[in-house]
């Protein structure tokens, strides 16, 4: 940059302090963005914010970010200093950069009374850099690295301090921060370590010899409930990524199963107790988590809750516990049985439940429950093989329930629960790249082909195919989009089998050609939103993607409906046929 640019530039910096009314600063604003964002390098924006901190500084002023009303009245803002600002970052190389580069700056604004915004828009750039870090981009020398790390200490004590004046989802990403900056520092100094052959010690930089981080935490917490939790969820997250976490950091710096133990054991606020049960579920997925969890007794004690009346002030942990439950069961549902039998005795006895006029709410998240595990193939045969007379009987009331219950929200869980029993690859049944993931989805092995379809003749020895296809087609043409999308869950369970591709395209006297493929599955004008739209195209990409590696399944059910599928695939969920007209002047 010349001496003249910068000049005009810190002109423009001028004019906006300097600046009286909204309509001026923004105008500066603009210019300012717009000469950043096309006119200047990555280097000259980096080198001009360092050297000129104090127009850096501006963008963050309580002039420029502070709302105000404008001449009609009503509140502005200013976006473009938030663009600005994100350039600048954007055009940093790595966190040693932000950090050594724009320190003081970052400082300066978590000291200071600014919006909220400001501060969002700092820790998510420091977030994103630190994703990005790795040996490649941090320096090698040891005392630099040292350096760099006690500037983050420094900066998180800071970042800390702003939880309470900032909304929960700053808190979020400054989790996200620390989890992700605990994990990477730790890397690091083990890669350089190992290079170096030395015998790597666990260590979690941003903690040790940090007692001012500690005592800032600790100080946010004691001012309420929500924040406590937002602190006790740092560390929960903290403990979930190892054993080294959970024991070094969230046991030893913060007492985690002491907190634990007061919110479990507070009867009197049963919010606190609910919340807590919430956090729980992240602990108990990881293998270290759940042992640390049963160690010190919680599921046992939980699990006793549900023999408590219905009733009860208690009865309300009871979604809360089945839903942790459940992550218990999905991750190992042989220790599950063992060590909790009541969890599956209670969710098969509630989703069995006849009484759906005063039960209906606990049925429904039975069934949800349901939904979950069986998105698992380990887990379903897991129950096919153990629960065999409860499991047949749970597909009845299935069955049941989504051909007579007028409750939608019930009646299209269970049909996603069954359509999750009929799928070997259960995960294709609610995503975006159908065709790509199926593609990739290697692990679809016979076995898991053989139960899906074996399921599916058990539920057609109760209602006849035909019957159960023309109940789901009938779901698909409803105004209601729950119901719909349950029925796309159905059609897309069949479209990853050969044996389920047949059922669905050979012709015969309930599934023609003209019914199914032309008048349903190929026509948009039954879609009545978006994500209808959207959905039913996920499905036609998953029999593409399927038909291709299967020749021998194309000839059964004809080339001319192959093309077809492709044909609507390649023009994509909002295609519309366009119409020639030919316009006559008036006489």
């Amino acid at each position: 940059m010349t001496s003249q640019e910068i000049g005009k530039l810190i002109e423009l910096f001028d004019g906006i302090l300097a600046a009286s009314s909204y309509k001026q600063k923004s105008g500066l604003l603009s210019q300012a963005k717009y000469y950043i964002s096309n006119q200047m390098k990555n280097d000259e924006i980096r080198e001009f914010f360092v050297k000129n901190p104090v127009n850096f500084q501006t963008l963050f002023s309580l002039n420029i970010w502070t709302k105000s009303l404008d001449e009609s009245g009503g509140i502005v803002d200013y976006p473009e200093a938030n663009e600005i600002i994100e350039r600048i970052f954007n055009s940093l190389t790595s966190l040693n950069d932000l950090v050594f580069s724009f320190y003081d700056q970052v400082a300066f604004i978590l000291t200071q009374n600014f919006d909220e915004k400001a501060k969002h828009v700092c820790v998510k750039c420091f977030l994103e850099f630190t994703k990005q870090l790795d040996s490649s981009n941090i320096d090698s020398n040891f005392q630099s690295r040292q350096e760099l790390v006690s500037k983050l200490k420094k900066l998180l004590v800071l970042f800390v301090q702003q939880i309470p004046n900032t909304a929960s989802s700053y808190a979020n990403v400054l989790s996200d921060f620390i989890c992700f900056l605990t994990v990477r520092l730790n890397k690091i100094e083990a890669k350089f370590q190992q290079d170096q052959r030395k015998v790597h010690v666990f260590t979690c930089s941003v903690f040790d010899d940090n007692q001012d981080l500690l005592d800032s935490l600790e100080k946010v917490s004691n001012q309420n409930s929500v924040l406590n939790f937002r602190v006790m969820e740092l560390f929960i997250r903290l403990g979930s990524i190892s054993d080294n976490h959970l024991i070094s950091i969230s046991e030893e710096k913060y007492n985690l199963s002491k907190k634990i133990n007061n919110f479990l054991n507070d009867t009197s606020d049963i919010l606190s107790q609910l919340n807590c049960i919430e956090l729980l579920g992240d602990l108990v997925i990881p293998p270290h988590g759940y042992f640390y969890v049963l160690k010190h007794g919680y599921l046992r004690n939980l699990i006793n809750y549900l023999s408590v009346s219905p009733d009860s002030e208690n009865a309300l942990l009871l979604p809360s516990i089945i839903k942790l439950f459940a992550y218990v069961t999905r991750e190992r549902p042989q220790e599950s049985k063992e060590h909790f039998p009541e969890f599956f005795n209670y969710l098969f006895q509630i989703a069995l439940d006849e009484n759906l006029a005063k039960h209906s709410e606990n049925i429904s998240f039975a069934v949800e429950t349901f939904c979950y595990l069986f998105e698992n193939n380990l887990v379903k045969k897991f129950i096919l093989n153990n629960y065999k007379n409860n499991f047949e009987q749970l597909l009845q009331r299935l069955l049941w329930i989504t051909k007579n219950c007028i409750n939608d929200r019930i009646k299209t869980n269970a049909l996603r629960c069954l359509s999750e029993l009929f799928s070997p690859d259960p995960s294709l049944l609610d995503c975006d790249d159908a065709d790509i993931k199926w593609k990739n989805s290697h692990w679809i092995t016979s076995e898991w082909i053989h139960m899906s379809k074996e399921i599916y003749e058990h539920v057609t020895s109760l209602i006849s195919h035909e019957n159960f296809f023309n109940l789901c087609l009938s779901y698909a043409k409803e105004p209601f989009a729950e119901n719909r999308k349950s029925a796309h869950f159905y059609f897309k369970a069949l479209s990853q089998t050969e044996w389920g591709l047949l059922l669905l395209f050979t012709p015969n006297k309930f599934n023609c050609e003209e019914t199914f493929l032309d008048g349903y599955l190929l026509n948009r004008s039954i879609e009545l939103d978006k994500p209808s739209l959207e959905s039913k195209l996920e499905t036609i990409k998953l029999m593409v993607a399927n038909l291709e590696s299967n020749s021998a399944l194309v000839s059964i059910i004809g080339d001319l409906t192959y093309e077809k599928l492709k044909h609507y695939a390649n023009e994509g969920a909002f295609w519309v046929r366009g119409e020639s007209s030919v316009a006559f002047e008036g006489v």
